[in-house]
Formats: structure tokens, C-alpha cells, sequence
């Protein structure tokens, strides 16, 4: 019998929760289990959202130790203690790595296309990194005195350095010897600073400021003296204004007019100069307040960031709004100078690379973004896991450039804000017998809100999607609040993985652990088959192109002759041209299913590719538009169908390579990017390999000299082999070529080669007299997808 308290509990309870559900007895006499039973269906009931925290692998993570901006901001380079990676911020990517011993680097210089950078040592010894086809190549400078500051001069293209003996140097960009050294006096150079696309410069040594024109030899034009210690010198773009950190004082100083417009009182070791933008100089301390000060009359208004832990060590301005501070935890932050709000967190990892924003869109590699997760509940969540609504390509060029209009992902709701975790998710394999195993997949929700929001099943079988084929049975349990599937299938030679997730509230996938089942002892002997499919002519001659034919028989030949050549069956497809209409591509789609489970699948797309809405589409030859969307998806292959067959097939090696082009006078980098996102989905749900290049450009003269697009050129040079080896095996070299060291080979490579074709364009204009603008090449690397990596040799 229930006495008067419990009563009066249960009353409360009933009135104040709905009673759905419930398996409730009120003659029980284990009153404790029945007010258990009903508190886990009343927690179950009540959903509260979760604000998660960011988890990063430290292990994987690679402190950014500094950052060089180049004058007109597209190019970055950081510093970490072992590499230093340059970025092409006109695309949000990285441009190069490189190798360098900068563990205690001290200043920094990046030439203003990128192709240089110089970095003084602790002791003032003098690196520069140049870039190469195959890398940065990397030299050491002679010096006659420890470098203590150092600047580029576009208009003289070279670099200018001041050293401990109060004397100053003119190295030509590219070059290893000092052009000219000129003593200014006997006290040390403090700072030096240019002004952008010019060759003026300004000197600072002890408390005198000279401003100088840097041509052959350096002209000495101004001189100033202070009075007191300088410590730290910025310029204005124009050139008009320097901010200088004198003693305990910021001082701005009118060069025009030569005069000192006024003088602040700062705390000296607690300030970070960060630059000029607009109307204010900005600076950051240690108080975590971003500080501007009018450049005309010093007033003065500060925003403090409170959500910023880590203290910044140095800083520059991005992109006119965006000031880039480097933290003693090794990250990037963004910091939008309107607003006075932090809008990027950029992490730099040993195998790739990731940056998130302010809502928790994100953009980066594989590698990088599975070293990252959100955390809340004692429960993880990878990055990947978020990647339907918050993958954003192309977002560090977005934020750099402030262009907040043009994001692809809505991102709704703000990540650390709270949101709802998906069910948890559970793999379970258990033996027929033989080689039949039944494979059961258990999604739990936490409440009912939760469990009606669980959407999709995604079952991986050694890393590739199993395709629904009717075969996958599920069970709703709504008083457990779960989902079951179950799915019977066959094990595979050697080693069987299984894996699963499931997604939810707003698309947010949760991911089982992989379970690992030993499969059957053998099986066939694999056959490696090649599509490869290039159309050039189009039925509209405005689509034509150059070298797609050219690309797809020189993929399906490398492969079909060389990499299968240990293999008992080789198979070549070749679609070209007239042959490659609709019906055709979609008649060589259907025939992946016909190969075995444990084949090796190469399928390679070279043409026209246009992004339209959340779909991206291959175009084939009747195609007659780029603009048209109707006609798009009316004989466009899109990305969806193309998942469907990949997935379809039995096989579970499948690399697909896309050197789709798109016609840059018609189609900008939105569109680009709206292309990676979709072939990123496509990739997420198919569970294979894809490696893409997105092109805008197929105009630009050298390609008459690759005779192959940009892609497919570095791709066919990764599987060239240089003696013994294949180019694209270094990770290890051991002469065994997998997809993965292929596709990390053409990342690495594809965009240094796309800026050194840049960069010859732009001189064989300027010997013909002509501008350089109208002939650049698209830095756009190609772009890397998970999956299990496979040997291909």
C-alpha cells in the first residue's frame, strides 16, 4: 500500500509528465524498481540539449609557432617546429609543406606571390625557403651579423634585412648571397617595414627612424629621431602611417606630414601589435582584449574575449577584417575586427589539417578532421560525424575574405550553443556458419524526441557502404527506445571489418566501434578493372575541350598495362567522345555489378562537372550548357546515382578519380566549392576512395605544355616509376603502391604545380608585353575522401 508521501509523488509525476509508455503496477510490492522504471521513463522523456567542447589530438596536432602574411594578403605561411606549410588563401588551402628544422624561429617575411619565404634563426642566421615543383627547396644565407629584422620589397624583389651591427642588406629573392650591405650606425637594427607593391622601406635602430628607397642599392630619403627605444614597427598599406612600440608608449607617426599624430601609454609586455585596418590599428593583450586606436586621433575602444583561453604570442591582419592570432596551445584564432568576436579556430595536424568557425562549419582534410571531435556527456562525436550540415569547402578563403554571403552550409544552430547528440550505436557480428554471418546494428536514443529523429543507417563492410538491397531487415522498439537492423552477408577473404552509423538530430552521425571477424582462408584471385570515361567534344563547341580524351586513355593505359600487370585479370574500359552519351555512361555504371567482391575497381571521370543545388553532375556528351539547371539534371549523371552504382558494386576496393573541369567564364569558385561538398557526401556515403579535381580554368596556355590537365598530369607522374619505385610510393617507399600514398602524392603535388604554372604564365606575359591576369592557373588541389586504404600494385 502506497503511503501518503509516495502518493503524493507519483500524483506529481503523473500530472506533470505524459504517461505514454509506461508500464506501471500500483499493487507491486517492489515499489523501488516501479519508481525507478518510471524515473528512467520520465528522463527518457525530458531532452535537454548538450553544449559541447572541442577535443583535439594532441598527439596529432602541430603547434603553429608563428605566422608570415605576404603583403596583399593571399598568401600565408606558418611555422612549426619541424615543417612549414605555405597557404593560398584565394582558395583556403595549403600550397606547399615543407621541412625545416624552426623550433626556435624567430621572424618570418613571405615574398608577395608566395613563392618565397625568409625566416631568421635564434642565433640570426638567415633560411629561405623557395618553391619548387617538388617542394620548398630549402638554402641558408651567409650573414656577416645576426639578423634581427627583415622585410620584403615587391618593387625591388628582393628582400631587406637589418642586423646586430646596426647594418642592412639587399638579398635578391630566389638568390643565396648578399646583393649589398650598407651600415646605417652602430646600434642594432630593431625592426624594418615596406610598404606593399613599392619599394619604399623603413628602418628603425635604437631610438632613429630612417625611411629608405630600395632600387639597385638602397637611398637613404628620410631620417627621425625618437628620443627613446624602438621595439616594434608597423605600416600602414599606403604607407602614410607607422605604429611604433617605443618604451612603455604606442606612438602613431604621420610620415607624410612627418609628424607625431599621438602617443599612448601601453603595458610593454602585455601588447601584441597586430596591424593596420581601415581607420585603426589594432593590438591584443594579455587581458584577452582586442584594442583599436583611431590612426587619426588615438581614441581608443577595446572588446574582450572572455571565450579565448590560450594567450596569444603573435598576430596579423588577414584580409582587411580579420586579425590571426597564434596561441601557446599551438592554434590559430580568428579574430573579426567589427565585431570583436572570435570567428576561427584553425588546427594545423601532422597528416592534415582543419578550421572551424564560429557556428562549427568546418573545412579541411581526412587526415585532419578525424583527429577532432565534440565532446559533451562523457560521450565523442568526430568531426566527420558532422560533415551533412556543417561541411563548408573552401571556408578558410571565406573567412579570410569576409565573404559571409557565400557560404554553402546554413549551419543553423551554433554547435557549442547546444545541440542534440545522436543515438548511440552499437555492431554485433554473429556467425552462420561457413562463411555466413548475420550482422546486427543496434542505434539506443536517450529520449523519445531523440529516437523519433533517428534517421539513416550507414553499414560499412571493410570500409565500403553495404548497398540496401532488401536485405536489411529493421525493428522499431519504442518502449526500449531503439532501432534495430539486421543484415546477413558473407565474409571475404582474410580480414572482415564492420562499422555503422546512424544519423540524427540535424543529420549528426553517430559512429559504432569496428569489429574485426577473421573471414574465409581464400577466395578468387582478384582482377583489377579500369573505366575510364573523357569527353572533349561536347555537343555545344563552347564546352569543348583539350585533353579530357587525352587523360582517360593515358589512366585506363598506366593502369590496365602496368599497375595490373601481376594481377590474373585485367580489364580496360574506354568510353571517349560519341560514346559517352547518357545511355552509355549509365550502360557502363550497371556493369560494376558484375565484378567480384574482392576485384579491385578503378573508375575515372575526365569532363565537364557542374555543382546544381545539393547534387553535383558529370556531364555527359550531349550536354549542351553549363548554366541550364533544368537541362543539368535532365541528362547529367549525378552524384547520387553515381553513389548508387558504386555502392551497388560487389567490389570493395573502388578508387574513383574525377577530373571534372569546370569553365571558369561561367562558373566562379562557389560553385567549385559547391562541387566539393557534394563529391565530399558522395564520398561519406559510399565509404570508397575519391579523389577530385575541381578546374576553372582550361584556357590557360600550359596546359599545352602538360598535354594533360592539371590533375590527371600529376597523377600520371605519381604512378611513373623512377627505378624500382613508383614516384607516389614514399609513405613508406617499399615498393608496394597504395591508393592512399597516391592520393596524399597528388594533394602534395598538384597545387605547387598549379602556382609554378602560374608563375610561368605570368613572366611569358610580361616578355610579351602583356599583362599576367588574364593567363593564371586555378590552385586547386585535388580533393582527398576516406576510405580503407588497398595496394594497387
Amino acid at each position: 500500500m502506497l503511503n501518503a508521501l509516495g502518493t503524493t509523488l507519483l500524483a506529481l509525476m503523473l500530472v506533470s509528465f505524459p504517461t505514454d509508455g509506461w508500464a506501471f503496477d500500483p499493487g507491486s510490492v517492489r515499489m523501488r524498481s516501479a519508481v525507478s522504471d518510471m524515473t528512467r521513463n520520465i528522463r527518457r522523456q525530458v531532452r535537454q540539449a548538450l553544449k559541447p567542447t572541442l577535443v583535439i589530438n594532441e598527439e596529432a596536432k602541430k603547434h603553429v609557432l608563428g605566422v608570415a602574411r605576404s603583403n596583399g594578403d593571399r598568401y600565408i605561411a606558418t611555422l612549426h617546429d619541424d615543417q612549414v606549410i605555405i597557404w593560398d588563401l584565394a582558395y583556403g588551402m595549403p600550397l606547399v609543406r615543407g621541412d625545416g628544422n624552426l623550433a626556435e624561429a624567430g621572424r618570418s617575411v613571405l615574398s608577395g606571390d608566395g613563392r618565397y619565404l625568409l625566416v631568421a634563426g635564434p642565433d640570426g642566421d638567415l633560411v629561405q625557403f623557395t618553391l619548387h615543383e617538388d617542394g620548398l627547396q630549402v638554402n641558408r644565407v651567409p650573414v656577416q651579423a645576426p639578423v634581427r629584422a627583415m622585410t620584403f620589397v615587391e618593387g625591388a624583389n628582393a628582400w631587406l634585412t637589418g642586423d646586430a651591427s646596426g647594418g642592412i642588406q639587399v638579398l635578391e629573392a630566389g638568390g643565396s648571397d648578399v646583393a649589398f650591405r650598407m651600415q646605417l650606425g652602430s646600434e642594432a637594427i630593431c625592426c624594418v617595414a615596406s610598404v606593399q607593391a613599392s619599394n619604399k622601406v623603413i628602418v628603425a635602430a635604437g631610438g632613429r627612424l630612417v625611411t629608405l628607397s630600395v632600387n639597385s642599392m638602397p637611398v637613404i630619403e628620410t631620417s627621425w629621431d625618437l628620443q627613446e627605444p624602438v621595439r616594434d614597427l608597423l605600416l600602414s598599406d599606403t604607407g602614410r602611417y607607422a605604429a611604433v612600440l617605443s618604451g612603455s608608449r604606442l606612438l602613431m607617426l604621420d610620415l607624410a606630414q612627418q609628424e607625431i599624430r599621438w602617443r599612448k601609454p601601453v603595458d610593454q609586455g602585455a601588447l601584441v601589435p597586430l596591424g593596420f585596418a581601415g581607420e585603426f590599428f589594432y593590438a591584443w593583450t594579455d587581458d584577452q582584449e582586442l584594442q583599436a586606436f583611431r590612426v587619426s586621433d588615438g581614441s581608443f575602444s577595446d572588446s574582450k574575449l572572455e571565450d579565448i583561453k590560450a594567450r596569444m604570442t603573435s598576430g596579423a591582419i588577414a584580409g582587411g577584417q580579420l586579425a590571426l592570432l597564434v596561441g601557446d596551445d599551438g592554434l590559430v584564432y580568428g579574430i573579426d575586427l567589427q565585431r570583436g568576436k572570435q570567428v576561427m579556430r584553425w588546427v594545423v595536424l601532422a597528416e592534415g589539417w582543419t578550421v572551424l568557425d564560429e557556428r562549427g562549419r568546418f573545412d579541411g582534410t581526412a587526415e585532419g578532421v578525424r583527429e577532432i571531435a565534440w565532446a559533451a556527456a562523457k560521450r565523442k562525436i568526430n568531426l566527420a560525424g558532422f560533415a551533412d550540415d556543417y561541411y563548408e569547402p573552401g571556408l578558410l578563403k571565406q573567412l579570410v575574405s569576409q565573404r559571409k554571403d557565400r557560404f554553402v552550409t546554413a549551419a543553423g544552430n551554433a554547435v557549442e550553443e547546444g545541440i542534440y547528440f545522436p543515438p548511440e550505436v552499437k555492431v554485433e557480428v554473429e556467425r552462420r556458419g561457413g562463411d555466413e554471418v548475420e550482422v546486427k546494428v543496434v542505434a539506443r536514443a536517450p529520449t523519445q524526441e531523440d529516437f523519433e529523429d533517428i534517421r539513416t543507417l550507414y553499414l560499412y563492410h571493410n570500409s565500403k557502404r553495404v548497398p540496401d538491397d532488401g536485405g536489411m531487415k529493421e525493428q522499431k522498439n519504442k518502449d526500449e527506445l531503439e532501432v534495430v537492423w539486421t543484415y546477413p552477408t558473407r565474409l571475404q577473404p582474410g580480414d572482415n571489418s564492420f562499422e555503422a552509423a546512424v544519423s540524427g538530430w540535424g543529420n549528426i552521425r553517430a559512429t559504432s566501434e569496428t569489429i574485426a571477424v577473421a573471414g574465409v582462408q581464400s577466395g578468387p584471385r582478384p582482377a583489377l578493372a579500369v573505366t575510364s570515361i573523357g569527353i572533349n567534344q561536347y555537343a555545344d563547341e563552347e564546352l569543348v575541350l583539350n585533353y579530357a580524351v587525352a587523360d582517360a586513355t593515358a589512366v585506363a593505359l598506366t593502369f590496365y598495362q602496368d599497375l595490373a600487370r601481376n594481377l590474373p585479370q585485367r580489364i580496360k574500359t574506354l568510353v571517349l567522345d560519341e560514346s559517352a552519351r547518357g545511355g552509355g555512361l549509365r550502360e557502363q555504371l550497371g556493369k560494376l555489378a558484375e565484378y567480384q567482391s574482392n576485384d579491385v575497381l578503378v573508375v575515372f571521370l575526365s569532363g565537364h562537372g557542374v555543382a546544381v543545388g545539393d547534387e553535383w553532375y558529370f556531364l555527359p556528351q550531349e550536354a549542351n550548357s553549363l548554366e541550364d539547371e533544368r537541362h543539368i539534371r535532365a541528362v547529367g549523371i549525378s552524384s547520387a546515382e553515381l553513389a548508387e552504382a558504386l555502392t551497388r558494386a560487389p567490389a570493395q576496393k573502388i578508387f574513383l578519380a574525377v577530373d571534372a573541369c569546370q569553365s571558369g567564364a561561367v562558373l566562379g569558385s562557389f560553385e567549385t566549392f559547391l562541387q566539393r561538398k557534394s563529391l565530399q557526401q558522395l564520398s561519406d556515403d559510399t565509404g570508397i576512395h575519391i579523389l577530385t579535381a575541381t578546374r576553372a580554368d582550361q584556357l590557360a596556355p600550359e596546359y599545352h605544355q602538360l598535354k594533360h590537365g592539371l590533375f590527371t598530369y600529376t597523377l600520371l607522374k605519381g604512378l611513373t616509376k623512377k627505378g624500382e619505385h613508383y614516384n607516389a610510393d614514399q609513405w613508406p617507399r617499399d615498393g608496394r603502391l597504395t591508393v592512399g600514398e597516391l592520393k596524399k602524392y597528388v594533394m602534395k603535388y598538384s597545387p605547387v604545380l598549379a602556382k609554378m604554372l602560374e608563375v610561368r604564365a605570368a613572366r611569358a606575359s610580361a616578355e610579351r608585353g602583356v599583362g599576367g591576369e588574364g593567363v593564371k592557373v586555378l590552385v586547386s588541389p585535388a580533393q582527398l575522401s576516406s576510405g580503407k586504404d588497398f595496394p594497387l600494385n
